[in-house]
């Protein structure tokens, strides 16, 4: 388990880009965000465009997300798994 703040939300051909500071846990591809009970798969991880294997307390990464719609993502806090 694990906490993360959105500060950004990007709706791009690929799909949704939140950026995302991690305050604690490790985010990771399969990881799942809990967006107020709508779940999302972390599909790929990114800094600097370039792809991380994951992303640790106090890293700013970009997570491609799959299953919610920008709609569903706030500019606040979310857990993971």
């Amino acid at each position: 388990m694990g906490t993360l703040e959105v500060f950004q939300k990007f709706n791009l051909k690929i799909g949704l880009v939140v950026a995302v500071r991690i305050k604690e846990g490790t985010l990771k591809p399969g990881s799942v965000i809990d967006f107020d009970g709508k779940k999302a798969t972390v599909k790929s991880l990114q800094v600097n465009r370039q792809d991380v294997p994951e992303g640790t307390p106090g890293m700013e990464v970009g997570a491609l997300v799959e299953g919610v719609s920008p709609e569903d993502v706030q500019l606040k806090e979310y857990s993971f798994d």
